[in-house]
């Protein structure tokens, strides 16, 4: 470079980093290298006070010729791809995603390493949603529900690691709109899991984590810094709430199974190990009796989630659902001892056809009836009357 450390002694930061940025553009033209088509350019040099984000690209000053600081270069050229700084949720906290290479390196697990005969500290790579926005996720790989009132078991390959396999989806993602009614605050939900290998070496354990995605675009780790999930371990989304249970993870093969179910109003659910089937409504769950219950109020068998066992602990228990009241249903009249004639009539004035069985004689009065009063029945149905001869008593 053809300047003097007494020229960068005159500058002044962060103003000047523009400047240092572009005598570092100017040495590249100069050694023919053309960097104009590239979407962000990062100079590294060797004399200043100060780094980070200038209008025409990105600074990095190492003065002591044996540092790489390899986690901050990462997180810069981050930036120069358009990523943001990340957050931690409960409450806000900018670089608040340790495991999120653009919240170095406040809070981030971080390594040492040598290269070149250079030390540094690296750190963790990328959240899903930095990694695909960064398109980083192949096709195919992130799994959404098609609709709401879904239960699924979804099995998770870890980010940042070389692929030996696809045995299931790199990250989980839940739209606002994927819920009935849909989120009011439009975030999406995204779930993933790290391993403890490459770039996540330093991690605490294997873990899944889970992040709020704003409408700000930005990404909040849930539900504060340094949260994870392991097995047995649950989270659940504010209203509407769907819950996300993390089954299982395997250590050997390196997969999380996550299940992951939401409780619309009008849905069904039953737990796993249980036969009783809930109609979900107004925040409780009702007791479905039986079949002809299930089929009389519209629904079938298909429309039955399974969750896991404790997964509708959370509802109050509300009343029964009763077979509902149909156009075509009647009560039957309680007509027993009635004169036979007047009973008849009754039987018929309700919309039911009217039988006579026993004695044809008259007069005559009802000492049974079949169905019995109070009963209620498809209207048209007979309705028989056992006649005993004489007037009533």
């Amino acid at each position: 470079m053809n300047h003097s450390s007494s020229e960068v002694n005159q500058l002044h930061f962060p103003g000047d980093r523009s400047t240092l940025v572009q005598w570092g553009l100017d040495t590249a033209v100069a050694n023919g290298v053309n960097l104009g088509n590239f979407r962000s350019v990062l100079i590294v040099q060797n004399y200043g006070v100060d780094h980070g984000a200038a209008g025409n690209g990105i600074l990095i000053v190492h003065q002591n010729t044996s540092l790489c600081e390899f986690g901050f270069i990462a997180h810069e050229m981050g930036h120069g791809f358009g990523l943001p700084h990340s957050f931690s949720a409960n409450p806000d906290m900018e670089y608040g995603d340790g495991w999120d290479l653009m919240s170095f390196a406040t809070t981030t697990f971080q390594f040492p390493i040598q290269f070149k005969g250079t030390n540094g500290d690296a750190t963790v790579g990328l959240n899903a949603r930095n990694l695909e926005r960064l398109t980083g996720a192949p096709e195919g790989r992130i799994w959404s529900p098609s609709s709401a009132d879904f239960s699924a078991q979804i099995t998770l390959d870890p980010l940042n690691q070389p692929s030996l396999g696809n045995h299931g989806a790199l990250i989980v993602k839940l739209p606002a709109n994927a819920t009935r009614p849909s989120r009011t605050n439009g975030s999406t939900y995204t779930m993933e899991f790290r391993r403890k290998a490459g770039w996540d070496r330093n991690i605490p354990e294997d873990a899944v984590l889970i992040h709020e995605v704003r409408t700000n675009e930005f990404s909040y780790l849930q539900p504060t810094v340094w949260s994870r999930f392991t097995s047995g371990q649950e989270f659940i989304t504010p209203d509407p709430k769907v819950f996300i249970r993390v089954v299982n993870i395997d250590t050997v093969q390196g997969t999380a199974t996550l299940r992951i179910w939401d409780i619309p109003n009008g849905s069904l659910r039953k737990e796993y190990s249980k036969p009783k089937v809930f109609l979900i409504e107004n925040g409780t769950k009702r007791w479905i009796p039986s079949p002809e219950i299930l089929f009389a109020i519209g629904k079938t068998w298909a429309d039955v989630r399974v969750v896991p066992d404790g997964g509708l602990s959370s509802l109050p228990d509300g009343p029964d659902v009763q077979p509902p009241d149909q156009p075509d249903n009647v009560e039957v009249p309680d007509v027993t001892e009635g004169e036979a004639e007047s009973a008849a009539e009754s039987i018929r004035n309700a919309g039911l056809e009217p039988r006579f069985s026993g004695t044809t004689e008259r007069p005559a009065h009802v000492i049974r009836q079949s169905p019995a009063g109070g009963e209620r029945v498809r209207r048209g149905t007979t309705v028989t009357l056992t006649l005993r001869k004489g007037p009533v008593q």
